[in-house]
């Protein structure tokens, strides 16, 4: 009932000419797919395969977390869950191995915990961990930094965690020694970025930090309450009354410190800066325990189920009417506003479009400035698909692009009416079909294919 995104084919594509990194982000995403679709084919279950895989493994150690099951049973139903969990994006392996890093935190933490409370087991043990955990726990914030950078932010998290509760030359060395081990498992993103001239960091960083958007703040929160509901933003009152017992606890201590430091960061950079509604994802599986750990020692009394349900309302409301709509569209939503139908529509456009060019047996190379629609005439069986050089938004097709000007002839792809660069080489222009984007049933934008030559002298 989910058709393929642009973003899941625009991976599907790196996984064909895997890398040591790609322009947007790391290569796990990449390799997972390419392992998939090697053994299921290039079909929606090969494709999304290791989504949901990880996705069951990584709620599996959330219910673990929480005990009782009453937060985390709702959150299977929350958007997040319900739809994300299938589609294949950086952030399924990025929050699996937050999760496995988490897990390996609390080892940690549950180990230096009683060390720390017995002075004589101080004496005879200078450190309770083993150096060799702290290499498995490099591994896997490495195998994390290698699915999405922003599995940065769990380092100062890490850090916190063990810098307010123990004596530092207790862990320094071996905190030292694990980062060191995710910087290997990371080399071939650093060569990779020094190769393009850092150009991949320098556009994450840009991306991060861009202009502020008027009123954007208010469309991540309602981005957020969307996704998983408002209980985070009810809860944050009861947690700061309860947060010296949740500090005290050796599980919740680092469940706290992941939860705070992403979901604050995120909101402080919403005040100014455009923010997308992944960026606090992480930050949401160690909220759950702590909420459920609330829910469990209720001091609020008959308030308790009520806020619950509250907090998830929004977000299953949001669910309910998402699994309606993929089954019975909704009228009431306009064609301008439904991204399903136009993603089913765009795709059924780029099938007749590669159609009509295998018919007419087209030789000439295909290029657009959309990364998007590259990936899915790629994928749809165009593979002579490139970027125009020098388009606003740049992507990993901008390191493989041909130059369009060493051709005689070349096709373009283009909403009708832009301004296509780098075709001023060829002085002939030929639209040879338009096609229209239609969204049930009201044309939504008109595509042109045009053909761009030189008559031979």
């Amino acid at each position: 009932m989910l058709p393929p995104t642009e973003d899941e084919l625009y991976y599907w594509n790196w996984a064909q000419h895997l890398q040591a990194s790609y322009f947007d982000h790391p290569p796990m995403v990449a390799v997972l797919i390419r392992v998939s679709t090697a053994i299921f084919g290039d079909g929606l279950f090969g494709l999304r395969f290791f989504a949901v895989l990880l996705s069951f493994f990584l709620m599996y150690l959330v219910g673990h977390w929480c005990g009782r099951k009453e937060v985390v049973t709702l959150v299977l139903f929350t958007p997040l869950v319900f739809f994300g969990s299938m589609l294949i994006t950086p952030d399924i392996p990025f929050l699996f191995f937050w999760g496995l890093y988490v897990w390996w935190l609390m080892s940690i933490n549950g180990t230096f915990s009683p060390w720390s409370d017995d002075p004589v087991n101080r004496v005879y043990h200078s450190s309770p961990v083993p150096f060799g955990k702290w290499v498995v726990g490099g591994a896997i914030l490495g195998l994390g930094l290698l699915s999405k950078y922003s599995m940065l932010l769990a380092i100062p998290c890490a850090f916190l965690v063990m810098f307010t509760r123990y004596r530092i030359r207790a862990w320094f060395s071996g905190f030292v020694l694990h980062l060191a081990i995710a910087g290997l498992f990371c080399l071939p993103v650093i060569l990779f970025n020094m190769k393009h001239q850092w150009a991949p960091f320098l556009f994450q960083f840009n991306h991060a930090l861009s202009g502020s958007t008027s009123g954007y703040f208010t469309r991540y929160v309602g981005s957020q309450i969307a996704l998983v509901g408002l209980l985070p933003f009810l809860m944050l009152p009861w947690i700061a009354i309860r947060l010296r017992d949740l500090l005290q606890h050796p599980l919740l201590n680092v469940a706290l410190w992941f939860f705070a430091i992403p979901f604050f960061f995120a909101l402080f950079q919403g005040r100014s800066n455009y923010v997308e509604a992944n960026w606090a994802l992480m930050s949401y599986l160690t909220f759950w325990p702590i909420a459920q750990r609330l829910f469990n020692r209720n001091t609020i009394g008959f308030l308790g189920k009520p806020l619950l349900w509250i907090g998830f309302a929004p977000a299953l409301v949001f669910t309910a009417l998402g699994f309606v709509h993929t089954i019975y569209p909704l009228k009431q939503i306009s064609p301008e506003k439904d991204r399903l139908a136009r993603i089913k529509e765009q795709m059924n456009l780029i099938q007749t479009v590669t159609k009509d060019l295998r018919e007419n047996d087209v030789q000439a190379p295909l290029y657009s400035t959309n990364y998007q629609l590259i990936a899915a005439f790629r994928y749809y069986g165009h593979p002579n698909t490139y970027q125009f050089p020098l388009t606003t938004r740049p992507s990993n097709f901008s390191f493989d692009t041909e130059d369009p000007c060493k051709y005689t002839e070349i096709l373009s792809i283009h909403v009708s009416g832009e301004n296509m660069p780098g075709v001023q080489c060829f002085p002939q222009r030929e639209t040879l079909r338009e096609y229209m984007l239609a969204v049930k049933g009201k044309p939504i934008t008109q595509y042109e294919l045009v053909r761009y030559y030189r008559l031979p002298e």
